[in-house]
């Protein structure tokens, strides 16, 4: 029998090479020939679509059952050989998806296509960043608030709002909205893009936006005293002494708890305290972990504030953080460091906490 790579194919497709080649088993087709018409069949371009997104897809299940078909045979090697051709390919042509401009409409069949494709490079590839690449290219809805803290009784407001990949808002036919627990939080209306939610006793309930397919949701916390605020805080400022400058950074998350209208409350810090010389006689920088934790020193319904004496690398701070007006997404305050040592510095920084 002579090479595969002599034989006439059926049809221009991977499905006919394994067709074509499940009747030439006993032949001598060498592994090069089995790799060029693997290659020469599957890699190109022309997968910046949709259509062509799939193409990929069906390209390496399709290569996939080749290598399974050589195995069959007993052609491990050839298989083998198959099988890294496909992992190539779909790395390749998922790459080249990257560098290719945005169809006309990206929030249609394309975003559900690359959907398919994250998920095949997760299996296949286990290559999280490329996955996630492929996944910023998809269209996103987002439900905001994302994270509500409500007592029994409450209402709030939620809106849904789908995006492209640009940043660019896109319009949606209709959009549903559903609670994963109607014990806790209700639905009272929805129209369009804005849902009405109600809290009805203490528990957590996902509340769930379905727009011509695309998924956003948050989640509502029921509870009649407890709440948590947190964020990320950099926190810089410069100190002098004999001429000297340093610029100074606390670079650290913040979490506040407390409970309403009680005097329980705790405020946690970690992260890094740094220190850079702006002039070289003055030394260089360092670096060093940084945490601390301070009970409140008084919790209201309008007005919490924390007050403690820290010292992180021998500098002394008297360390003062004052919340005012909980809300039902956002805690606003600022922070204050004013140095016992005058040389250490002061520092101000108002700074946001979203409730979760």
């Amino acid at each position: 029998m002579s090479p595969i790579a002599n034989q006439t194919r059926t049809q221009n497709s991977v499905e006919g090479e394994i067709s074509h080649f499940s009747t030439l088993i006993g032949g001598e087709p060498t592994a090069d020939e089995i790799g060029k018409a693997i290659i020469e069949i599957l890699f190109g371009g022309g997968d910046t679509d949709a259509l062509g997104i799939l193409y990929i897809i069906d390209d390496y299940q399709s290569i996939m059952e080749w290598a399974q078909l050589l195995r069959a045979y007993f052609e491990d090697e050839k298989a083998d050989q198959a099988e890294n051709a496909a992992l190539g390919m779909l790395e390749e042509r998922s790459l080249e998806i990257l560098s290719s401009p945005l169809p006309s409409n990206p929030c249609g069949q394309y975003s559900n296509a690359l959907v398919q494709l994250e998920n095949l490079i997760m299996s296949a590839l286990a290559d999280s960043w490329l996955a996630e690449q492929i996944n910023n290219r998809s269209c996103n809805l987002i439900v905001s608030p994302q994270y509500l803290f409500l007592d029994p009784g409450e209402t709030w407001e939620l809106t849904a709002e789908l995006f492209d990949p640009d940043g660019n808002k896109q319009s949606c036919s209709s959009i549903n909205w559903y609670s994963s627990n109607l014990n806790f939080v209700e639905i009272t209306s929805a129209i369009d893009n804005t849902c009405i939610v109600t809290a009805v006793r203490e528990g957590t309930a996902n509340i769930s936006a379905n727009c011509d397919g695309f998924l956003g949701s948050a989640s509502v916390k029921v509870d009649p005293s407890r709440r948590v605020y947190s964020g990320h805080v950099v926190f810089p400022f410069t100190i002098s002494r004999y001429s000297c400058r340093w610029d100074i950074t606390w670079d650290v998350d913040v979490e506040v708890e407390f409970e309403k209208g009680g005097d329980n409350g705790s405020l946690n810090v970690s992260g890094t305290y740094s220190a850079i010389g702006r002039e070289p006689r003055c030394g260089g920088a360092f670096m060093i972990p940084m945490s601390f934790s301070i009970p409140s020193y008084y919790v209201s319904d309008s007005l919490i504030v924390f007050e403690s004496q820290i010292q992180p690398n021998n500098a002394i701070w008297d360390v003062y953080l004052r919340f005012f007006t909980p809300s039902n997404t956002l805690l606003n305050g600022a922070i204050v460091a004013i140095a016992q040592s005058p040389w250490y510095g002061n520092g101000y920084l108002a700074i946001s906490l979203e409730k979760h």
